[in-house]
């Protein structure tokens, strides 16, 4: 893919601005309700931070496609995204089934958007392996 283009670097900075606020509010939360015993309403604004931010990366990988100029590497992105969707709400069904029927621990739901951001690797590691990335349409 080359040199990173405009729309790259604006993905870049605002990612690194939400996971700073994710970091921080992650650390912030756990100190505060968990060490100090902050509850109520102050407790549901503290815990609701990191999921926000969370829900930021998503509306962030939607910008990087929109804003994105070249239409190929659009497509990669929505690619690549399709890719993580469907990785992440497959094993999702998967490990919701089995821990139904107890065959399987409990994983908190904080999971599954990481388990999304794996599939984006994932994604972009097929792009890579099949020659999507230079420009060889498979």
């Amino acid at each position: 893919m080359g040199e990173m283009n405009a729309a790259h670097k604006r993905y870049l900075i605002r990612l690194a601005v939400v996971m700073t606020v994710y970091l921080g509010s992650l650390f912030l939360a756990e100190w505060l309700i968990e060490d100090r015993g902050v509850t109520g309403a102050p407790a549901y604004a503290l815990a609701s931070v990191p999921g926000l931010m969370v829900a930021a990366i998503f509306w962030l990988f939607s910008r990087l496609i929109i804003e994105e100029q070249d239409e190929y590497v659009r497509l990669i992105y929505v690619r690549q995204s399709l890719i993580a969707t469907g990785f992440a709400m497959s094993l999702a069904g998967v490990w919701g089934f089995l821990e139904t029927y107890k065959l399987i621990f409990h994983l908190p739901a904080f999971w599954w958007p990481v388990m999304w951001c794996l599939g984006l690797v994932i994604g972009g590691a097929y792009h890579w392996a099949t020659g999507w990335y230079r420009g060889a349409r498979a």
